[in-house]
């Protein structure tokens, strides 16, 4: 059994508890981005791809898994071995240009970070007020599917933080999205736009695109963007390079930078960087 799978069971949802208005590990963060949607849609590959193509730009870049029983993140950028001090120290782990943590590697590292008793909401609060994320302009946190608790939580503890959801063509996946998006109303959290993940499949002995989820599903994402007055910030193919490059531990930004998945997701931070401004750095007169 993988290290990563060996986790305590003990940690489960309960009702979403009070926690505290600010979470200071954040304080120096100019923009969060919330990266949200049913489980299975592919949140983890772009949150990881996308935070590695924001870093290629030459932004400082943090990316938080906040999901108890995630381990996918710290496996798709090959954190197999821990640096344990540097996690103690409640500082992210670095790797392939950006600054993570997940709840599986301070369970690995032997960290007590939250009770037996907590709910997603207490370990997000935990995860971005005691971690020492530092300057970064962006910091994206891959939400757990399946609860309103992390959002209701993250929009008491950031108010300002911008959703990113994530879908597939399916019905099913974009009834997952109109719940989202319905809540974030409510807490008057921003939803940046919307990102449709494997929209279609690319064939070498075809011209066209190959509909995965069939003629009744196809722009399901442009019906949605187009219902909600949201714009379809990008179209992600089912593409070879993505999962290879997820298998080996390295990003398909980083692993195979020429392939099509690989510039969607650079045009996609692109997109985002351009939407979401960040100050640039004061840089001193003095020699």
């Amino acid at each position: 059994m993988s290290k990563f799978m060996d986790r305590t069971t003990s940690l489960r949802r309960h009702q979403p508890q009070q926690i505290p208005l600010t979470a200071r590990g954040i304080d120096a963060v100019q923009q969060v981005i919330a990266v949200t949607g049913k489980g299975g849609v592919g949140k983890s590959t772009l949150a990881v791809n996308l935070a590695t193509a924001l870093a290629q730009a030459g932004h400082k870049v943090g990316l938080l898994d906040a999901d108890l029983t995630g381990v996918s993140i710290p496996l798709m950028l090959g954190l197999e071995q821990l640096e344990e001090q540097t996690i103690k120290r409640g500082l992210p782990v670095s790797s392939c240009g950006i600054s993570v943590m997940s709840a599986s590697l301070l369970d690995q590292a032997g960290q007590e970070f939250v009770s037996a008793e907590a709910g997603t909401g207490q370990l997000l609060y935990w995860l971005l007020d005691r971690i020492h994320w530092g300057e970064l302009d962006y910091l994206l946190i891959d939400l757990p599917a399946g609860s309103d608790e992390p959002l209701l939580s993250l929009a008491r503890l950031h108010p300002v933080t911008n959703l990113l959801p994530v879908t597939t063509p399916q019905k099913i996946s974009l009834a997952n999205v109109r719940h989202s998006l319905d809540l974030c109303r409510q807490v008057n959290l921003k939803v940046l736009g919307l990102v449709e993940n494997m929209s279609y499949f690319m064939c070498e002995h075809r011209t066209n695109p190959i509909e995965i989820f069939g003629i009744f599903s196809a722009g399901g994402g442009q019906k949605f963007s187009e219902e909600y007055h949201l714009p379809l910030l990008a179209t992600i193919p089912i593409e070879m390079a993505i999962g290879q490059a997820a298998e080996t531990g390295i990003p398909v930004t980083i692993a195979a930078p020429e392939s099509p998945a690989a510039a969607i997701f650079r045009q996609l931070a692109d997109s985002l960087a351009a939407s979401l401004p960040v100050r640039p750095e004061i840089k001193s007169e003095i020699p």
